[in-house]
């Protein structure tokens, strides 16, 4: 069998008819004693059936992670979005993680520059907690830059470091800067390249 049986046979079966109904008419529904990944298969089954932005908030990072990666076997890559915290540690916010404040941005943008995605977005209350930038806040804040236009590199660093850049010698991580002759090396939050 494979997981498109799977899938079809859970879209079809009895637990999805009541879910379905539930969710109709605006009922709450607890999921229990499911096992493995068989809520990430009921779900990717329900995603079929409706495709539409879904929030799933699992009860840690750690859940939260393998429920991203059996979403992402089951639907694809680039419709299933994770959105953690920016930091290290849980609470602890003069400790950011570059990794995590990178997918966290991937993911923000992807729904802000979405007309209307059909999302999975998996996260954890931690995440949930932590404020989300508006859209007119982005775009007062960036920067714009062009090829052929003439900078003032030490106000670009300036405003940089003033962003929450870390100013290096050499980067490898988001969030640092480095400048070396009239070079700039700017690792971004929200971007691979």
């Amino acid at each position: 069998m494979n997981i498109g049986e799977i899938l079809l046979r859970q879209e079809q079966g009895e637990q999805m008819r009541l879910f379905r109904e539930s969710i109709a008419q605006k009922s709450g529904v607890l999921l229990k004693s499911m096992v493995g990944s068989q809520d990430a298969i009921f779900n990717a089954a329900y995603k079929n059936l409706h495709p539409q932005t879904q929030l799933v908030i699992l009860s840690d990072k750690e859940e939260a992670g393998y429920f991203l990666n059996n979403m992402q076997q089951l639907v694809g890559r680039k419709d299933v979005l994770f959105l953690p915290e920016s930091f290290k540690k849980s609470g602890q916010i003069n400790e950011i993680n570059p990794t995590q404040v990178s997918l966290r941005n991937e993911c923000i943008n992807r729904i802000a520059a979405a007309d209307n995605g059909e999302f999975v977005i998996c996260t954890y209350p931690e995440a949930l907690l932590e404020k989300v930038i508006t859209k007119s806040a982005i775009r007062k804040s960036a920067i714009s830059i062009e090829v052929g236009k003439k900078i003032d590199i030490d106000k670009l660093v300036e405003v940089l470091i003033n962003h929450n850049f870390e100013h290096t010698e050499f980067v490898y991580q988001a969030g640092q800067i480095s400048v070396r002759g009239g070079i700039i090396d700017v690792f971004s939050f929200a971007n691979e390249l």
